[in-house]
């Protein structure tokens, strides 16, 4: 699991609506989140809105976190047709707490997303923030308390539903209570009509239930958090998010493939299941001079540089972050001097840095295109990309819409509605090595290819740049102790300089 802590800030943004952009750095959802931090302000007043509904056809979502505000506001909002704003803290009281977020905030968020007809759920939880969850379950009193507490926080700040992100049930118990608080959910007037959705595992007690068509009837649909499969903490360096682990031999800890089939054997309908994906890779040490995929690994070692969104002791790498460190072009394909493979079971690539000794797993176009392909061939609700920051320029995202557009619906909710094929301001990257590369897949148990492509531009700003002016005050200094020397001007004052990268994750 990825593990993040941030540091507590309090950010102040113009009323006005949140500027629309091209390019954004969007796009672990494991998810991740630590709550410790102050609570921000909450609303006094309880709004009479009606929410809006779930999109009726494929979804096209990602997961917007409040504490990488500073550099994500500019998202592709016309790519999206339902967005989820991260995190809202249970408490053991019942009560809920939004850590770095201010009403301005929420506001600004939910009113630039609905004022395009995109509605915004409240993800609760997330990694290191649902210690709560079971007991706040576990009785009807407490349910009772916590749902009161959830009416509210959704009424006061206009939001259209919630995300569960309970990382995760791991009893009998848990998942029984669980399925009542949504039932209950489902029965009181003040709940009945959000769109509830959770987060949910590839592997683990809950997906290991009999029966979870009870969850079915519930739920609007689930994620499968299909990221975090192997890591730094695994004695193999795997895939992070692999598409299929049949071909995997031994190394089978799970995949979007064997989930979704457990989710539907267990009665989940496929259409109800949107698949997550991650716009981020695990870096690893390795000593070695030829990497395969499952190379050994001695887990807790020396841990390998990372972008500035993840400094020690996180071992994740944003896209962006491969390219900010060197180690793919700004076209998303790999560096002159960078191995780079592609495992044909797993359907997901690998960076090799001989010099540094560094290894990155991470999903890149053809890896998103695949599992593009993976939603339509499985008739799969769509996608969530954990996180709206991760991308570059938005390669990944459009390389899921245009390969998961097939058969798709775009009767969502949206007025600019997501036909998970549309044609983008930016031409989409399609991954291709270039005519001097040569790429060989290989099977997951041989020894791998590898390419080396050339590249003559160089990166100097591994982002987007959002345009219009944003208004953003922020208090107290940010100083990660990052290298990057870029900076991206969005029209704030601050009391300090925050560059592109600088921001809390780690």
């Amino acid at each position: 699991m990825r593990f993040i802590a941030f540091l507590s800030f309090v950010a102040t943004v113009s009323a006005g609506p949140i500027p629309d952009a091209t390019l954004s750095k969007a796009g672990p959802h494991s998810s991740k989140f630590s709550s410790q931090s102050q609570a921000s302000p909450v609303a006094s007043t309880r709004s009479t809105r009606t929410p809006l509904p779930a999109p009726s056809g494929n979804i096209a979502s990602a997961w917007w976190t409040d504490y990488h505000a500073a550099s994500t506001w500019g998202i592709s909002w016309e790519k999206y047709n339902h967005l989820m704003y991260s995190f809202a803290v249970p408490q053991a009281d019942g009560s809920l707490t939004m850590p770095s977020s201010t009403d301005d905030m929420i506001k600004n968020f939910t009113d630039t997303a609905h004022a395009k007809n995109i509605p915004v759920s409240l993800t609760v939880g997330g990694w290191g923030g649902g210690a709560a969850f079971s007991a706040l379950v576990a009785s009807a009193n407490m349910r009772t308390t916590f749902i009161t507490a959830l009416s509210n926080l959704v009424a006061q700040h206009e939001f259209d539903g919630i995300d569960f992100d309970w990382e995760y049930p791991t009893t009998a118990d848990d998942v029984a209570n669980f399925l009542l608080l949504l039932q209950e959910m489902r029965a009181n007037p003040s709940t009945s009509n959000l769109i509830l959705s959770a987060a949910t595992p590839v592997t683990g007690p809950w997906i290991n239930t009999a029966d979870v068509s009870g969850f079915a009837k519930v739920f609007d649909f689930i994620e499968i958090m299909n990221y975090d499969v192997w890591g730094p903490w695994s004695n193999a360096i795997g895939p992070n998010a692999p598409l299929d682990d049949s071909c995997a031999s031994s190394h089978q800890e799970g995949s979007a493939t064997s989930a979704v089939q457990k989710w539907t054997a267990a009665g989940m309908p496929a259409n109800k299941i949107v698949l997550g994906v991650a716009s981020y890779g695990h870096a690893y040490m390795f000593q070695g001079s030829d990497f395969a995929a499952f190379a050994p690994f001695t887990p807790n070692g020396p841990l390998a540089p990372t972008d500035s969104w993840n400094p020690p002791p996180s071992s994740s790498m944003e896209f962006w972050g491969l390219i900010q460190l060197g180690y793919l072009s700004e076209d998303g394909t790999a560096k002159s001097g960078i191995n780079y493979i592609f495992d044909s079971c797993s359907k997901t690539a690998y960076v090799h840095d001989p010099s540094k000794q560094v290894v990155v797993s991470y999903d890149d176009v053809p890896a998103f295109q695949a599992k593009g392909e993976l939603i339509v061939s499985k008739g799969l609700r769509g996608f969530a990309m954990w996180e709206a920051g991760g991308d570059y320029k938005d390669m990944l995202l459009d390389a899921i819409l245009n390969s998961s557009s097939s058969g798709s619906s775009s009767g969502g909710s949206s007025s600019a509605s997501m036909n998970m094929g549309m044609s983008s301001t930016n031409s989409m990257n399609t991954g291709t090595p270039s005519t001097s590369s040569m790429v060989m897949e290989s099977s997951a148990t041989g020894s791998m290819s590898m390419m080396q492509t050339t590249s003559t531009g160089a990166m100097d700003m591994p982002g987007a740049t959002p345009t219009g002016s944003i208004g953003m005050t922020t208090t107290g200094s940010m100083d990660m102790g990052t290298t990057a020397t870029p900076t991206m001007d969005m029209g704030s004052t601050n009391s300090s300089t925050i560059p592109i990268w600088m921001t809390e994750r780690w």
